[in-house]
């Protein structure tokens, strides 16, 4: 089950997960970004101050507990 907006208690926290969702489709296709300065878990952690990979950790954690 996936995570919706009733589950964050922010926007801005729902958009980062939007936003971590996103890259998780196309990191495999783009590993850079468009400008190719970055790389999209290197984005990650300089737009919101996580690292990427522990993030998307804890949503899956988290739709996990929230499934079971």
């Amino acid at each position: 089950m996936s995570l919706g907006r009733k589950d964050f208690d922010s926007d801005h926290e729902y958009l980062v997960c939007c936003m971590a969702r996103d890259i998780y489709k196309r990191r495999n296709k783009d590993q850079m970004i468009p400008s190719g300065k970055y790389t999209w878990g290197r984005w990650f952690v300089k737009k919101f101050g996580l690292d990427y990979e522990a993030y998307i950790h804890e949503l899956s954690n988290r739709a996990r507990e929230r499934s079971a």
